[in-house]
């Protein structure tokens, strides 16, 4: 059984002038490599986690995960604005760790999702907003974080918008875990997420899996996968960010997945996260 530890407050709170120069930040998403490649555990065992050397957010579907695992993120993160996001924290171990992390939530999240969670929040406006209500009873503004923003980009996902956070809190490097993009090569076609909305689009299903679907060998890890269309526009806007940002301001991002679609050494190092938490020994 893991041993749970109260995020650092130092992290743990909004500061508005940021983080201070080379603090390390980690983003973690819910890609198959996540638990295949046990990074949690090796995560929970670390000098990184256990001295807190950086920040950590992970996505809300990684979330419980996490705690399972034993490590309390400093940031949980959503963009859906759906009812269903409750089901990534209902659980009893999330109510009962969420008061040690800050929730990162969209103006116009559901008020059922809302009222759940326990832990500090921060709201960011949506750049093309919804017709819902937003909650402008609980508005916290960016500016406790952001000084001069009110608009985020989320990056049309959530792993890539935890990355957009930490860029924003002015963390350097930062890395990556279980943003894949990608399927394992043995789950099932028809079970992907965009599966059932292209059966329109398509005469038939071998036309599908010719033109939304390809397979993939990463350059590095040497891992199978196979992604969607969606997916893989996802990873090309990610990586063109993490492209300019480097050439605009020095920000490296690093690639500890393991696997998956993100693979232009190009633009992003690649590193076995084993080694990468060994530089913050």
């Amino acid at each position: 059984m893991p041993i749970h530890r109260k995020a650092n407050a130092e992290f743990n709170v909004l500061i508005e002038n940021g983080v201070p120069p080379c603090t390390p930040g980690l983003v973690i998403a819910a890609g198959p490599s996540l638990l295949e490649l046990d990074h949690l555990q090796m995560l929970h065992e670390s000098a990184f986690y256990q001295e807190r050397k950086g920040v950590i957010v992970t996505t809300a579907h990684s979330l419980k995960w996490c705690l399972d695992a034993g490590v309390i993120p400093d940031y949980v993160t959503m963009i859906d604005i759906h009812p269903k996001m409750m089901e990534f924290i209902d659980h009893d171990i999330v109510d009962e760790f969420s008061d040690s992390i800050t929730g990162v939530f969209s103006l116009e999240i559901d008020q059922v999702v809302l009222e759940r969670w326990k832990g500090e929040k921060i709201f960011y406006i949506l750049e093309n907003t919804s017709p819902s209500l937003p909650h402008q009873n609980t508005l916290v503004t960016l500016s406790h974080l952001f000084p001069s923003m009110n608009v985020l980009d989320c990056m049309d996902n959530c792993g890539s918008f935890s990355w957009n956070v930490l860029r924003y809190i002015g963390c350097n490097p930062i890395a990556l875990i279980g943003l894949d993009f990608a399927f394992k090569p043995d789950f099932p076609v028809r079970d992907t997420p965009y599966y059932k909305g292209l059966l329109p689009l398509y005469e038939n299903e071998d036309e599908i899996f010719e033109k939304c679907y390809r397979s993939h060998t990463h350059s590095f890890f040497g891992t199978e996968c196979y992604t969607d269309i969606a997916h893989n526009d996802f990873m090309k806007n990610t990586v063109r960010h993490f492209k300019v940002c480097h050439e605009l301001t020095g920000l490296k991002t690093i690639n500890c997945t393991g696997g998956g679609f993100i693979d232009d050494p190009d633009v992003i190092e690649n590193m076995h996260f084993a080694d990468w938490l060994k530089l913050w020994t």
